[in-house]
């Protein structure tokens, strides 16, 4: 079994404790860290679940395997490579960092460490992406694709999310309002039903 320190939980890190309960025996939530020491007390998780508000303390623990970083993003590689470098494996909520050079410290510290590094990345997981790769693959109902285009929207940082999220359109935290919330999706979900891109 997996134990797992779940760090930030705000709406990505609760749906993460929520996804957790569900894979049983396969891995076990052991610990929840957020700064806001009010908000975490008002989070429900099995009993017995550690909760801290210092991050250094969740790595110093022997007790854990991995962190699941569902931070602000401007917080996901210092995050990120303290982990690693703790000898924790490490699932990092999308977008993996801000900058290629974060990604690469990122991975040159997982690397390094020998622990496993992994992107919380959805988009390639869903039916509709699923059944679009195999129609492009197969050119199956349609011939050669040439071009793509997608639409996407934002919604206002409080919208089904209410409380923490002003940091959503905040560059000083990260922030970047629809870019970084869901166009991380969509790129992702085009590579994977089009192909890496050349």
């Amino acid at each position: 079994m997996i134990r797992v320190a779940i760090v930030g939980l705000g709406w990505a890190g609760q749906r993460q404790l929520e996804a957790a309960g569900e894979l049983g025996r396969k891995i076990a939530v052991t610990c929840l860290v957020d700064p806001d020491g009010d908000h975490l007390q008002g989070v429900t998780a099995p009993a017995g679940t550690e909760r801290l508000t210092d991050y250094s303390a969740a790595l110093a623990d022997p007790k854990i395997d991995a962190v699941s970083i569902c931070t602000p993003h401007n917080h996901h590689a210092p995050m990120a490579v303290a982990a690693a470098e703790a000898g924790k494996h490490v699932l990092v909520e999308k977008p993996m960092a801000l900058t290629v050079a974060e990604a690469d410290q990122m991975l040159a510290a997982a690397a390094a460490n020998n622990v496993q590094l992994y992107v919380a990345e959805n988009a390639s997981y869903t039916p509709r992406a699923r059944f679009l790769r195999t129609v492009v693959t197969e050119e199956r109902l349609i011939g050669p694709l040439t071009a793509a285009a997608v639409t996407a929207g934002f919604r206002a940082p409080n919208f089904g999310y209410p409380g923490r999220r002003a940091w959503l359109t905040d560059p000083a935290h990260g922030g970047t309002g629809t870019w970084m919330l869901h166009g991380v999706h969509t790129v992702a979900e085009l590579r994977y039903i089009l192909g890496e891109v050349k």
